[in-house]
């Protein structure tokens, strides 16, 4: 094996379910991309037709590891699900901690894409170079730790990839869990595994993945976590998770979504009450493989009506998205929510959206509570929540009209509901967008549909001087909340660098976006690569290699999903509402400067201003024929 191949376990396993087979490839033919989202994206954008419904047999489920995950390279550990999404019609990727890639990169895979139909319930068995297919029947209708107890009755050290009742009902809103709380939510990839009837995955390796310098890369390994042993932001993490670091950060510079989108900023009193009260029930913490910040809170309730309930996870998106969304302040809720959605195989952003958008409809007199199943949906009815959550993934009652997304819902209900539906590409925004620009930017031309971790920067809640962000991000505007200028860029940048990192497979949090320079960056990830792959690499190589993936993924979209400038605009609200109360009170966007943004952003990518197609030129420059003829028979490109 040549040194460029280190980093690869050297096989890609092709699983046809209609045919019960499995075919095997050299994984280098894929390496050019890197690896993770990098080879998701490729094969998606090759191998289907527009055709191709998502919930067609012939749709493909990519699970990817990144090229570091498997050796110790320090934070490298995630995996990467791609599919054609049922959210958008689009591209789909999602991106998931915990020890599966790791075991599966220690089988032996690089990836396995999953092809074809079940005519049952089915799951995977992969040990070292084996991966058999085997009757799921008895799994079929148990919640992701039900599944998670029964397959490790099977061997004790496998790390299980599963759907709750959710997917298996092909609910837009739902995730995949991998073992007790990590989750790939967004773009409905559980629903498209249901679809396939195939329940779980499960893994176990201990093969060791080649490293092309094993001595340079234990040098760097110690080097960056001496660095993140001495940083205050990681020491924060630690203690308190991003729930107890990012919620006071945000409440502060009004960037909280309050019932569903009336306000961006919080009662004091409620957020540290919810605080104080999720940090109480921590009885311990949990960190993926090779991973040094252990960002996962291990929460337990032992009194009220909730006790026995357990929960691994509650990141800050649960904090604000059950919280603040709904106006709840009470921390028993939203831990037990944060846990049902573990359970039932639920995405939080998407489910947490559609539900407070449909609270917000009840309390403006838009549903009335015969509809709404008899439910009293007034804001911080914690109950109420719980209620529809379980209806959500059950499909039951009103939450059949939720089950298929915004879209469709708002089509049901009608009445103006539209305008409250605060969705991009038919995927729910979780976020406040209004108030720091950059990171509403990111969300909103998010190529799978609004989802913060894409091209959103943390930058704006982080006070980088002029010359540091000149130097990083090549603007030097990146901590300035307001202004307009330079964010464009901003976004461009942290767009290419998301690709790498999860092609890389490195956690996002351990990097720049993570707010502190002491963590990972484009020159951390050429030096690791150097190491692990055996290939001489610069940062801005890298980057570049993060805007090709990008190209893929954005042609995939203009073709599968017709796509075009019109779905990078955020909903009307935005421009017309403005901040009712915070720091930031009677802001809004304002939609002059936001079209502005819009062309320079696509002037940095190369795009056409007025359609958002990609242009000849760009892709012959950027070596992607391909994707230019593809383009060009579908009628999709600009000459």
């Amino acid at each position: 094996m040549s040194n460029a191949l280190g980093g690869l376990a050297g096989r890609v396993a092709f699983v046809d379910l209609s045919r019960n087979r499995v075919r095997l490839e050299n994984s280098g033919k894929y390496s050019w991309l890197i690896g993770g989202r990098g080879l998701g994206a490729y094969l998606l954008f090759q191998e289907l037709e527009p055709s191709t419904r998502p919930f067609d047999p012939d749709n493909l489920v990519v699970i990817s590891p990144g090229r570091l995950v498997g050796t110790e390279c320090p934070q490298a550990n995630r995996t990467s699900l791609s599919s054609k999404s049922p959210v958008t019609s689009g591209t789909g990727y999602s991106n998931v901690g915990g020890s599966f890639g790791y075991n599966l990169k220690r089988a032996g895979f690089d990836a396995v894409v999953i092809h074809g139909k079940s005519e049952k319930p089915v799951y995977l068995w992969i040990t070292e170079d084996s991966i058999e297919i085997r009757d799921a029947t008895h799994l079929w209708g148990l919640t992701t730790s039900e599944v998670v107890k029964h397959l490790r009755e099977l061997e004790s050290k496998v790390s299980v990839l599963s759907i709750g009742p959710a997917g298996e009902r092909l609910v837009f809103a739902s995730a995949v869990i991998v073992d007790e709380g990590n989750a790939a939510g967004g773009c409905g990839i559980a629903s498209v595994l249901g679809s396939k009837k195939l329940k779980a995955v499960a893994v176990y390796g201990d093969k060791e993945v080649p490293v092309s310098n094993p001595e340079k890369l234990r040098k760097l390994r110690e080097e960056i976590i001496s660095r993140m042993e001495k940083s205050n932001h990681v020491k924060i993490h630690k203690t308190r998770g991003s729930v107890g670091r990012v919620l006071p950060r945000f409440q502060k510079l009004s960037m909280l979504p309050v019932r569903n989108y009336e306000d961006d900023a919080w009662d004091e009193s409620k957020l540290n009450k919810l605080l104080e009260g999720i940090l109480r029930f921590r009885v311990d913490v949990k960190g993926c493989p090779q991973c040094f910040m252990q960002c996962m809170n291990v929460l337990e309730i032992r009194e009220s009506r909730y006790a026995g309930t357990k929960c691994v996870g509650l990141q800050a998106n649960a904090g604000y998205g059950f919280g603040p969304r709904f106006d709840i302040d009470n921390p028993l809720v939203v831990i037990k929510a944060n846990a049902l959605c573990n359970e039932l195989g639920l995405d939080i952003d998407n489910a947490a959206t559609i539900i407070s958008w449909v609270f917000e409809l009840y309390n403006k007199g838009l549903v009335n509570r015969e509809e709404v199943d008899n439910l009293d949906l007034k804001w911080g009815n914690g109950e109420a929540l719980l209620e529809m959550l379980k209806k959500l993934a059950y499909r039951d009652g009103f939450g059949e009209v939720l089950a298929r997304g915004f879209k469709q819902a708002a089509s049901i209900i009608g009445r103006g509901s539209e305008y409250y539906a605060m969705h991009v590409k038919n995927q729910g925004i979780i976020d406040s967008v209004r108030t720091a620009i950059a990171w509403g930017f990111g969300h909103l031309t998010s190529v799978r549909g609004a989802r913060h971790l894409d091209g959103s920067p943390t930058t704006e809640a982080r006070d980088y001087t002029p010359t540091q962000s000149l130097e990083l991000f090549g603007v030097p505007t990146a901590s300035i909340q307001t202004v307009y200028e330079g964010k464009a860029k901003l976004v461009f940048w942290f767009e290419n660098f998301k690709a790498v990192t999860d092609s890389l497979g490195i956690c996002y949090f351990a990097t720049y976006w993570g707010n502190a320079l002491e963590l990972l960056g484009p020159k951390d990830y050429a030096t690791l690569y150097q190491a692990v792959v055996g290939e001489e690499i610069s940062p801005d190589e890298l980057l570049l290699i993060g805007r090709k993936i990008r190209e893929y993924e954005k042609a995939f979209n203009t073709i599968h999903a017709n796509f075009t400038r019109m779905d990078d605009m955020p909903p009307p609200r935005v421009f017309v509402e403005e901040v009712k109360s915070g720091s930031l009170k009677g802001t809004k966007i304002n939609r002059r400067k936001y079209e502005e943004m819009l062309d320079e952003y696509y002037r940095l990518h190369g795009w056409d201003e007025d359609t958002g197609f990609q242009k000849r030129e760009t892709l012959e420059e950027l070596g992607l024929h391909d994707i230019a003829s593809k383009l060009e028979r579908f009628g999709k490109l600009i000459n």
